[in-house]
């Protein structure tokens, strides 16, 4: 009987995620993300999903170091310069 408590006491603990930006201006605090999961596998996506839009916006050298805890998972940001793309086409060299 103790251990089905056990197991239901594992569940129903939550996974909650922090995000730190490094640089102060950062475009981390604009977006909108999640902050408890179900699983720290759930919450190491969201930071994967963090990066991929900071990557889709020009921060395409965008990464993460990330700590995980038994309950938590703190991400600090590295955004570092955004690029701007050009298209060369006949009449705008």
């Amino acid at each position: 009987m103790s251990l089905l408590l056990l197991c239901a006491l594992l569940k129903a603990q939550t996974t909650s995620l922090k995000v730190i930006a490094t640089s102060p201006k950062s475009e981390v605090s604009k977006l909108n993300y999640q902050k408890k999961f179900n699983s720290t596998t759930d919450a190491l996506k969201e930071v994967s999903n963090i990066i991929l839009t900071l990557q889709n916006k020009g921060y395409l050298l965008a990464s993460d170091s990330t700590i995980i805890d038994s309950n938590s998972v703190t991400s600090y940001i590295f955004e570092n310069k955004i690029y701007k793309v050009a298209y060369l086409r006949l009449g705008n060299l």
